[in-house]
């Protein structure tokens, strides 16, 4: 016998990373609804992240009729309901129970182009855990995207060293969650399903008559569909020209971002020093630098400093 399940969303993570969205200096976060759809249609946070159910947690998932479901904007958390209720999840949730997930780079380059510095030694944690000093922030409010026509200011939160466990934080984390301490994971996220701020919660009270004692009251735990984001930043450099034959660098005069679509418009005039004559055609277009690009260079205080180079 075959039985069919329907499935709601019991909370989602969305993903985003101004590397991949931004378009050369324009935010991702500013942009109208048509150019930030086109920029999400070529995203995929798959493609620098991993995200994977602790041993305990995976058992958890099985044993309440959850499973994971993954799209190219966020990561998601899907449970078996009733269908002719579909905010009562078919096994009853407790409100403690807390769901975990090891977090991991697929990507070698994603410490370059990003501005939290993440290692197997210092981990993030994101929790909505209300006794936690920074919880995983929801998109509530404002929703995501912000509407285009509003004119209120809204910005994303961003993911940094806010949330970073210190060494023996991580230690300690490592061992609760029985993981190797050489084990590469940048980060954990921990979501309970009730905590007391119903902001943070994704499942809520309900109340109802005891069908056997009618002057007993029950309470049982009804899906919210809460969603939560993690956002990180892109990381800012100050580029650096090259040409085959010359020892010199010609510096930006300031720190640009690392970006992978659009371009950013560089001034030739403006570097330091200034290109050579013939170095390049008037109104020629500079480049900009690619990932695995960097270079650590002496600055004018015979200080090391890491630039993004790009070879003319």
């Amino acid at each position: 016998m075959s039985f069919n399940y329907t499935y709601r969303e019991l909370f989602s993570i969305h993903m985003y990373h101004d590397y991949f969205l931004n378009l050369g200096i324009d935010p991702f976060f500013r942009m109208d609804k048509q150019k930030r759809e086109k920029q999400l249609s070529q995203f995929n946070w798959s493609s620098y992240l991993d995200i994977q159910p602790t041993i305990e947690t995976e058992k958890e998932l099985k044993n309440q009729r959850m499973k994971i479901f993954k799209d190219h904007t966020s990561f998601k958390i899907l449970v078996s309901v009733e269908s002719t209720f579909p905010d009562r999840p078919v096994v009853g949730i407790s409100p403690d129970l807390k769901l975990d997930f090891m977090v991991r780079v697929t990507d070698d380059y994603f410490a370059e182009y990003t501005t939290v510095k993440v290692s197997p030694e210092r981990i993030f944690w994101l929790t909505n855990s209300e006794w936690r000093q920074f919880p995983l922030i929801p998109l509530f409010p404002p929703p995501f995207p912000p509407d285009p026509e509003s004119e209120e200011e809204t910005n994303p939160a961003i993911v940094d060293d806010a949330y970073m466990l210190r060494k023996r934080g991580t230690r300690i984390f490592k061992k609760h969650y029985k993981i190797s301490p050489e084990d590469a994971i940048i980060g954990i996220i921990s979501i309970q399903m009730k905590v007391s701020d119903s902001l943070y919660s994704v499942t809520r009270d309900h109340v109802y008559t005891d069908p056997e004692n009618e002057t007993r009251q029950l309470t049982e735990q009804l899906i919210t569909g809460n969603q939560f984001y993690m956002w990180f930043e892109n990381s800012k450099y100050t580029w650096g020209y090259r040409r085959k034959g010359d020892n010199n660098l010609y510096k930006t005069d300031q720190d640009l971002p690392l970006v992978k679509n659009g371009d950013i418009t560089v001034n030739p005039d403006a570097l330091d020093p200034e290109f050579p004559s013939g170095y390049i055609v008037r109104g020629m277009k500079l480049p900009n630098p690619q990932v695995g690009s960097l270079e650590e260079w002496e600055d004018t205080n015979n200080e090391k400093k890491i630039y993004s180079i790009i070879y003319i």
